[in-house]
């Protein structure tokens, strides 16, 4: 499951970001357990994030987040064959498809 972090902004790299913590043995991600000074010392991440790094950064000035896959859904089985306004359903069901992904969406389980 995927964690929302409100006001955090998106670290330039591994030793900018909220989520390491060091130790003896090293610089980790808390998010992945990787090791952040692997393949070239610890300056490596610095002003860079690994391909491995997990975070995403949410478009400024978003709307509401929503489940399209589950409002097409929806749509698709309480519509009718017109909407009040005069589009025909396979309008809103492309509207809605044709939608930017914000978040991918993750294996329900």
């Amino acid at each position: 499951m995927s964690v929302i972090i409100k006001c955090m902004k998106m670290p330039a790299g591994c030793m900018d970001c909220n989520l390491l913590y060091m130790d003896r043995g090293g610089a980790y991600c808390m998010a992945t357990n990787n090791c952040a000074e692997e393949e070239g010392g610890a300056d490596q991440y610095e002003y860079t994030r690994p391909d491995w790094c997990p975070l995403v950064e949410l478009p400024g000035n978003h709307g509401r987040l929503v489940d399209a896959d589950e409002m097409l859904a929806k749509a698709k089985k309480q519509s009718g064959p017109m909407t009040g306004d005069g589009w025909d359903n396979l309008g809103v069901y492309a509207l809605i498809e044709s939608q930017k992904t914000v978040v991918e969406a993750e294996d329900k389980k």
